[in-house]
């Protein structure tokens, strides 16, 4: 509602005194005078007698006056609170919401909403009820989301750390046959640990990220010394896959990015690449420049990924369901595309036969 072209409650009250005025003169007067004419005709000495009275002294006429004035005042009383009623009814309505809303039911809205101060403060109620609805709805999802994170990093880091105990146990009581075992048993707890990193690192990652007030350091970044820093941290995990990554950059190609965000973005998608995509070999990381915008792009050669799972793949804790025998959390993508909203872009995928690519798009500038 416009509040400038609103009517104001006191200029509406004023006009209905006015008019309950005037209707209360013209009802006055259609009684004394009508009563006077229906007098004169049906009770004609008694009509005598009291014009009589009336011209026999000024305490006569005072007090016919009085009598007006009290008739009018009467009148003028009735037909303005006959008049207030749309404004007393408006009160009762916007009060009886209030109520409901005080008692936790966020779905009640007031109608019939007037042009006037009663209307604005309606309209007010009406959006805080929104809001308060809006936030209830976000904490019950936000508390599921919470529950369905705990419950799926309680099993992921649950799996690793039983074998770690398992395995350190049986190193404990030496209960390996020669060094060959016990060095097998070691590589099973490191590799052990390392899933436990990852799993307490993203479960960091969604929490911090998460919220959109995030503050974000970014700087100017050259993308291919970048993305050949995080690459040295993966050799180990590419050999292991027998994967290679073929970064296609051009030197000049920098982005405005937080470079924390920036290297969670990265290590999710080529840790992604290994794990689901190992098959086709090569990772290639490549670029488009164009005057509005800076896309890097990670394209790889695994297996295509259906359109209906494409459409959730950002979602917290989803997952296709031909990996679902893979450890994950499911919140690898969705820490991406957040990270990519604060920067004020986008991720999107496209899949065929040949080859996945997930676009990350820059705006060009320098905020």
């Amino acid at each position: 509602m416009n509040r400038k072209q609103s009517a104001s409650l006191k200029m509406q009250i004023v006009i209905k005194f006015i008019l309950s005025a005037t209707g209360a003169m013209l009802a006055s007067f259609v009684v004394i005078f009508g009563g006077i004419v229906l007098l004169e005709h049906a009770w004609h000495e008694k009509y005598d007698a009291f014009i009589t009275w009336y011209n026999s002294d000024y305490t006569a006429g005072a007090i016919f006056l009085l009598g007006a004035s009290a008739i009018l005042i009467a009148f003028t009383f009735i037909f303005f609170l006959c008049s207030m009623n749309t404004i007393t009814s408006e009160i009762a309505r916007i009060s009886d919401v209030i109520h409901l809303l005080s008692d936790g039911k966020l779905d009640n809205r007031i109608t019939n909403i007037s042009n006037n101060e009663l209307g604005r403060l309606a309209s007010d109620v009406n959006a805080m009820a929104e809001s308060l609805q809006m936030s209830m709805e976000k904490e019950k999802q936000w508390n599921e989301e919470r529950y369905n994170l705990i419950t799926n990093m309680s099993h992921d880091l649950k799996t690793p750390m039983m074998s770690v105990m398992g395995y350190a146990d049986r190193i404990k009581k030496k209960k390996y046959k020669n060094e060959q075992e016990l060095e097998e048993y070691c590589d099973i707890i490191f590799h052990k640990t390392e899933e436990l990193n990852v799993v307490v690192k993203q479960l960091f990652e969604f929490s911090k990220f998460s919220s959109s007030s995030y503050p974000l350091q970014k700087q100017e970044i050259s993308v291919m010394q970048f993305a050949e820093q995080v690459a040295m941290t993966f050799i180990p995990q590419l050999d292991a896959a027998q994967l290679e990554l073929h970064l296609k950059l051009s030197p000049d190609m920098t982005v405005m990015a937080d470079m924390n965000a920036l290297k969670s973005v990265f290590e999710n998608l080529i840790s992604n690449t290994i794990k689901y995509a190992a098959d086709g070999k090569y990772l290639d990381i490549c670029e488009v420049q164009s005057g509005e915008k800076r896309e890097i792009i990670f394209r790889n050669y695994g297996p295509k990924i259906d359109e209906d799972d494409i459409d959730r793949l950002f979602e917290k804790f989803y997952r296709e369901k031909k990996n679902d025998g893979i450890e994950g959390s499911g919140c690898g993508l969705f820490i991406v595309r957040q990270i990519m909203q604060l920067h004020g872009g986008e991720i999107y995928i496209t899949s065929s036969e040949q080859c996945t690519e997930f676009h990350l798009i820059f705006p060009n500038g320098k905020d």
